[in-house]
């Protein structure tokens, strides 16, 4: 799957770390909905980092989504009413995503590699829709809080 945008620059909470954004659907707006294109089922989205500039990736993280589609026939919409976390009932379309992490330049990749983390299934966030729909702290992350004047 390619990817749109891909930005890196060091934590400001710790610049010994990294921090890494990507984009694999771009200009997707709140007003596109109510539905928004899911993370692909048949596709791999991959992060390549070369280290030492022979472009060759020396690390390799790579998402693979699955789908909990509990919509039925009833409804076309993700949600069917306020979604106030990732675990609430109205949330009808649920995705879970996997990460690998291959550090031998993806020679080997996943559990069975020695080099490889762990993986485990995690919730994917949903789009945030409107704030009748996705507006709360469960589904869309805080905005920072402003320190002016402490």
């Amino acid at each position: 799957m390619d990817n749109t945008d891909v930005y890196a620059f060091s934590s400001p909470e710790n610049t010994d770390n990294v921090v890494l954004i990507a984009n694999w659907g771009p200009f997707q707006e709140p007003i596109q909905g109510p539905n928004f294109y899911p993370w692909a089922e048949d596709a791999e989205y991959l992060i390549n980092i070369d280290n030492n500039g022979d472009a060759v990736a020396d690390l390799i993280y790579r998402w693979r989504f699955t789908t909990e589609d509990l919509r039925g026939t009833d409804t076309f919409l993700y949600n069917n009413g306020p979604v106030t976390s990732l675990d609430d009932e109205n949330l009808l379309y649920r995705q879970y995503f996997t990460l690998d992490v291959s550090t031998d330049g993806g020679r080997r990749t996943g559990p069975r590699s020695p080099k490889a983390r762990p993986r485990r299934r995690t919730r994917a966030w949903p789009a945030w829709v409107r704030p009748r729909s996705t507006w709360t702290t469960c589904v869309r992350p805080p905005r920072p809080r402003s320190t002016a004047g402490a």
